[in-house]
């Protein structure tokens, strides 16, 4: 009878496990940039990963609608809603439930339920996954961990600089240097909209679109832009020249501004009474904006002007901005923007935000392939190795162990006794620890002499993994040794 083969059960398409030799980088990223969050102010929030699915529904726009995870109704909900689709409901009907496609809209019904007891403005950072029912690609998954912070309560232009201020301190400290973040204005993204010859109602989908850029280039946009109706032909003229304006920007940002309003408005203003006051009001927002956030630490060569970023999400409502490292083709590795009509669909009280979030899959998926991150080790630095078997060995090694984790240093113990020395040194490597100590015959026989004296001066036998260099010293002295691996 042929031996049956064996199956490996797989995961969903644009899910993944991240084993500890992954993972333990990704949380020491996530340790580094909440402790930039902390620095900055921002108080910890954690909200469930299902909301109702009205909560999350028409809240940041078609797209995110469309890819949005939803959860079927249970038990006799559930028969319910399949006999009235048998009748003729829409399928919708089936779900009541939905995985957060973001951070924001949860916000936004926090501070609807809990706004009397938070304070004004109200800073708050979370870290964790959502889930997205997109199509999986390079750097693109349909689980994947954001790290947002929000500043709610407040229109002024400081918080949204504050906010260019840490994205730039953040990727600073990750080493990614060649970051850009990459800024405009809502509003001038709605006379980009008129000068292409779209009426009002067709903002959101020229966002829409326009926010495609990065994925499907410029002909990608146009043929979205065609599929929603949008005008076309003036598009071509405008192409070369934002490219030429952005390019401009890192140089002079203020007449990279001014020429995009002169573009702009040459196709804009003779029809449209007043546009141009409305633009130039935007232009001094984001001038004033960047300027701030240079003051508070930005490198001024690195934010510039993108005058068609348009962030996807239809809750923006002024500044919009973005981190991109322009030769790594895999988007942007955060972004965010002000949103200050989204919680008022709750409260029915305007209250003004704005925030940014960061893609910590695509940034650990660069700091990887560039090197940034150490190779993976075990947690445990040290690993107390029985040589002998016993209980006096099992309590010498507690002994060992007590004191080490006392004094910060992460160890472990090895299980077994009769395993030959060459296997516990091979285990120990394959783990990673960086050291080990020796619980053998001898070692006991020291530690019968000295038993019930201080635990600092109980003598032990180490070796270090990296280069095999061995000593004989005390548990105070072998404290002393781990720092300098």
């Amino acid at each position: 009878m042929s031996k049956p083969q064996k199956i490996i059960p797989q995961l969903p398409r644009g899910m993944r496990d991240h084993l500890p030799d992954e993972l333990v980088p990704r949380m020491q990223v996530v340790e580094r940039i909440r402790r930039i969050f902390e620095l900055y102010g921002f108080q910890p929030l954690e909200t469930p990963a299902l909301e109702r699915l009205e909560i999350l529904s028409g809240k940041s726009g078609e797209e995110s609608d469309k890819l949005t995870f939803r959860v079927m109704k249970r038990g006799a909900e559930l028969e319910r809603a399949l006999e009235e689709v048998r009748r003729g409901a829409a399928p919708d009907e089936l779900a009541d439930l939905g995985l957060r496609y973001e951070f924001t809209v949860s916000l936004a019904r926090v501070m609807a339920q809990y706004g009397d007891r938070l304070p004004k403005p109200f800073k708050r950072y979370q870290i964790g996954p959502v889930w997205r029912a997109d199509r999986p690609q390079h750097g693109r998954y349909r689980e994947f961990i954001q790290c947002d912070v929000d500043i709610v309560g407040t229109d002024s232009r400081l918080a949204d600089a504050e906010l260019i201020a840490l994205m730039s301190e953040v990727f600073t400290d990750l080493g990614l240097d060649d970051i850009e973040i990459q800024v405009n204005h809502r509003g001038l993204l709605r006379a980009l909209n008129g000068a292409c010859g779209n009426p009002p109602g067709k903002f959101a989908d020229f966002c829409t679109a326009l926010d495609k850029m990065a994925n499907v280039g410029r002909d990608g946009v146009e043929q979205e832009m065609r599929m929603r109706d949008l005008a076309t032909d003036r598009l071509s003229q405008l192409w070369d020249f934002g490219q030429q304006v952005t390019d401009k920007s890192r140089s002079s940002f203020a007449n990279a501004l001014a020429d995009w309003l002169g573009q702009i408005t040459d196709q804009f203003i003779l029809r449209e009474p007043g546009v141009y006051e409305s633009i130039s009001t935007d232009i001094k927002n984001i001038q004033d904006v960047r300027g701030s956030a240079i003051y508070l630490g930005a490198q001024p060569e690195k934010v510039i002007l993108n005058p068609f970023l348009a962030r996807g999400l239809d809750y923006y409502t002024g500044p919009v901005f973005e981190a991109v490292l322009p030769q790594a083709g895999v988007g942007s590795l955060g972004g965010g923007g002000r949103y200050d009509d989204l919680i008022g669909l709750f409260t029915r009280t305007r209250i003004p935000a704005t925030g940014t979030s960061f893609g910590l899959e695509r940034i650990v998926d660069i700091m990887l392939e560039r090197g940034l991150l150490p190779p993976s080790r075990s947690v445990a630095q040290v690993s107390v190795l029985q040589l002998a078997a016993g209980g006096e060995a099992v309590e010498f090694a507690g002994v060992i162990l007590k004191f080490l984790r006392n004094a910060g240093v992460p160890c472990e113990v090895s299980y077994h006794a009769d395993v030959k020395l060459a296997k516990h040194i091979q285990a120990a490597v394959k783990r990673g620890n960086s050291f080990v100590v020796f619980i053998g015959s001898d070692e006991l026989g020291e530690y019968e002499k000295m038993k019930g004296g201080a635990p600092a001066e109980l003598p032990i036998v180490a070796k270090r993994l990296a280069d095999g260099v061995q000593r004989r010293l005390s548990l105070a002295e072998f404290a002393q040794w781990l720092p300098g691996e």
